[in-house]
């Protein structure tokens, strides 16, 4: 596994943790040099994007193995990104380590984004998910991004797609 950490900053005592289960997801796809991008972004963190205590955005990626000509994943392969989102989400979420705020598909990558509080609760939850997922390497980077810039970006980009 790839694991990037920068840019440490002080960690918050305690911090709203808006309930995963209540999450409003939007899909949202476009065109970003040249590639094809589908999102799925958690529309009901909108409220607290830049103005709690979720500091830092951690990105997992993988690369998708067999995709189609539009960089896209194939149905079966989707299914096995869904079950390495599931592994993500249940590691970075617990005790409210972090919120989970968006998956990016584009030019054969998959990316979820998560936003994390305490940076030693994080690298331990990274540490747990191991190297591999599903049989796919899984590259990792924390960085600060208090202001939600990556998220505010995604949730505004491209159009609505109701239908993906």
């Amino acid at each position: 596994m790839l694991f990037i950490f920068s840019g440490c900053g002080k960690d918050e005592k305690s911090c709203y943790t808006p309930p995963l289960n209540q999450a409003h997801w939007e899909n949202r796809m476009g065109k970003y040099a040249d590639n094809l991008i589908k999102i799925r972004i958690n529309k009901s963190l909108k409220k607290i994007a830049g103005k709690s205590c979720y500091n830092f955005q951690i990105a997992a990626g993988v690369q998708i193995k067999n995709p189609k000509e539009n960089g896209m994943p194939r149905e079966q392969e989707r299914e096995i990104l869904e079950k390495v989102e599931d592994v993500l989400v249940q590691q970075l979420t617990a005790s409210g380590t972090a919120v989970y705020a968006a998956r990016i598909f584009i030019d054969k990558r998959c990316d979820y984004i998560f936003y994390g509080k305490k940076k030693k609760i994080i690298i331990k939850a990274v540490q747990a998910i191991g190297d591999t997922i599903e049989n796919y390497p899984v590259e990792i980077t924390v960085k600060p991004d208090k202001k939600w810039v990556t998220y505010n970006w995604f949730a505004t980009f491209g159009i609505h797609n109701p239908y993906d």
